[in-house]
């Protein structure tokens, strides 16, 4: 995973918004408006936790791209089990 170093940030992030994010969840799969889930769930997540300032400076600072920060955002759903 080339963002593993943001990993236990973003983590700790969601959850201290854990509570938001599991009641958001079940809204957004009702909803029906996303091509995969757990990719629209992390990204939602992850521009209003962690903020697209913060997420718009891993391009420069680890040369990655959207499939990197899904990626760490997915991880840490899934090790809070909310996916």
């Amino acid at each position: 995973m080339k963002l593993k170093a943001e990993l236990d940030g973003v983590q700790a992030v969601f959850q201290k918004n854990i509570d938001q994010i599991k009641a958001y969840a079940p809204r957004l799969k009702a909803s029906g408006r996303y091509k995969v889930f757990e990719n629209r769930l992390a990204w939602d997540c992850l521009r209003a936790f962690v903020g697209t300032e913060v997420l718009c400076s891993w391009y420069d600072k680890y040369g990655c791209h959207d499939v990197h920060i899904e990626t760490v955002g997915r991880a840490a759903l899934k090790n809070l089990g909310v996916i």
